[in-house]
């Protein structure tokens, strides 16, 4: 349907462009390269899909349980523009994100409501703005693949873990590409690897 809407407008566009400037092989490609036009093309407002932030926006809505005034939201990537001015309408106050989301035009629709400072959230400059706060530490997706956890429960029952005990699966080198490179190649002579070829 979105796509259905998106050529119906593309339709009014060129019909307008030829009852101003007539028939012609210039229009014909003006008309192609509006149609093409990647901004155009991404348009998705005549559809009924939503983001996972609309979701939570209408879920919480919907059960009517919890009230979002004041709320803070997490998100896997920064909010897309329509997603702003709908976090901004609800009420919430914070947004925690961990991926930047370049598409999105929410500063430049909204900046009038959005603020990205977080030093500033508790000033009264702020209090009626939504602030969008970058994640700082281990996501998710990567907390299992880079720590290892203990065993969960002992004799059927539910042992707490105190997460600044967890212990890292995976050592992390913090040395350049070439430093790492030679340290492989250390640790292969080391273990008695030896190219076949050489």
């Amino acid at each position: 349907m979105n796509d259905e809407y998106k050529d119906s407008i593309f339709e009014d566009i060129d019909s307008i462009l030829r009852d101003e400037i007539g028939n012609s092989k210039k229009l014909d490609a003006i008309s192609k390269r509006i149609r093409t036009h990647d901004r155009l093309q991404n348009l998705s407002e005549y559809c009924r899909a939503i983001h996972a932030e609309m979701d939570a926006i209408t879920g919480a809505a919907r059960k009517g349980e919890v009230p979002l005034r004041g709320a803070s939201m997490f998100c896997t990537t920064f909010p897309c523009h329509n997603c702003a001015r709908h976090i901004i309408a609800s009420g919430i106050q914070a947004v925690y994100y961990i991926e930047p989301y370049e598409k999105s035009l929410a500063l430049k629709l909204h900046k009038d409501a959005i603020e990205f400072d977080p030093d500033l959230i508790e000033s009264s400059d702020c209090q009626s703005k939504v602030i969008f706060i970058p994640f700082e530490g281990v996501a998710p997706r990567r907390y299992l693949t880079l720590f290892r956890a203990r065993e969960r429960k002992k004799e059927g029952k539910k042992i707490d873990l105190d997460l600044k005990e967890a212990k890292p699966t995976i050592v992390q080198l913090l040395d350049t590409y070439r430093e790492y490179e030679s340290k492989v190649v250390e640790n292969l002579e080391q273990i008695g690897f030896h190219d076949e070829e050489s």
